[in-house]
């Protein structure tokens, strides 16, 4: 029997099949459609902004098929440690290309500099030793650029960016429709339960609801079956401690810290309490998820306390409870 595929080869190649993210459908769909009647270029750069496992990708991948790239490359935008290394990057693409540089947020200043200058001349400059720089042409192409965190590009670079798509995280029955979309492409068989209830825990990101679903199925065919149901998703979420809104254990051990806690507490003596850097709580644990879900809040003084619904769910977790 051929193993099943990960619903990761399951992606969308045209916006018009990825499900959410409305106005950011219609950007691309208006600038695809602008494109092919001028006969020219997709806007470049364009900038992608959003929560991470959100899309960002995907669409790069959705618009180089769309304009029917000549080629398209993801970079990894940190890869990109000095204005030569962008020089290469830069010459390298053919014409009609797609370079989609992700993370963006970990470009240099020194890099922007050189990226914002290739953009405005299209030529990047190579240094020569004891001569003055060569300018050297670069090929046409599309220029993509993602990142979770929009303040880290200088204003100079992200106002070259000639369009923004924001991104933002997805609502619930969206997820549920992204997860059974995957699933139905690869002919995996699931019970409907299963994509509500991995929507309830997939905290807005796409990404989570399909590792999720693929280790449901694991858990199925370790078990031999060709079918997930609503107990092997249950059983996964047990072995992966994940619990019935989507926390994981660190995330579960913050909130029970402050259940047992009298008063509320600073993050520095959270952060003391879990053994664990106060920048890996403050940004990780409490930014990613607990602030947005509304499970805790910041009084006058900064200090966490537990809303009336975060200590509900503590008080389940404390039992033992809160999975289901």
């Amino acid at each position: 029997m051929e193993a099943p595929k990960d619903l990761s080869a399951a992606e969308p190649d045209s916006i018009y099949q990825m499900i959410g993210q409305t106005t950011v459908r219609n950007q691309v769909i208006t600038a695809v459609d602008a494109c092919q009647q001028d006969d020219r270029l997709f806007e470049s750069p364009t900038l992608m902004v959003g929560p991470g496992g959100c899309g960002k990708s995907q669409t790069a991948k959705c618009i180089a098929s769309m304009i029917c790239a000549s080629h398209f490359q993801t970079v990894l935008a940190q890869s990109l440690r000095t204005p030569q290394d962008l020089a290469a990057c830069l010459l390298e693409q053919p014409a009609g290309g797609v370079l989609f540089l992700d993370e963006a947020a970990g470009l240099s200043d020194a890099v922007q500099l050189a990226l914002y200058l290739a953009i405005d001349s299209r030529k990047v400059f190579v240094k020569r030793s004891g001569r003055s720089p060569l300018a050297l042409d670069i090929a046409p192409h599309v220029l993509l650029l993602a990142t979770t965190h929009e303040f880290t590009l200088n204003t100079s670079m992200r106002q070259r960016c000639r369009m923004v798509l924001r991104f933002s995280h997805y609502h619930t029955t969206e997820l549920e429709l992204i997860a059974k979309q995957r699933a139905t492409a690869l002919g995996w068989n699931v019970d409907d339960e299963v994509f509500q209830a991995a929507g309830v825990r997939g905290r807005g990101t796409p990404r989570l609801v399909l590792r999720l679903l693929n280790a449901s199925q694991r858990t199925a065919r370790s078990e031999g079956s060709n079918t997930i149901t609503l107990d092997h998703f249950r059983k996964t979420c047990v072995l992966e401690a994940v619990d019935a809104k989507g926390l994981d254990v660190n995330e579960q051990q913050y909130l029970k810290i402050l259940l047992e806690s009298s008063a509320p507490l600073r993050v520095n003596v959270i952060a003391s309490k879990m053994g664990l850097p106060r920048k890996t709580v403050a940004d990780v644990i409490e930014g990613d998820f607990l602030l947005r879900s509304g499970l805790i809040e910041k009084d006058e003084v900064s200090r966490r306390v537990l809303t009336e619904e975060g200590r509900h769910h503590a008080t389940l977790l404390a039992r033992g409870e809160g999975y289901e």
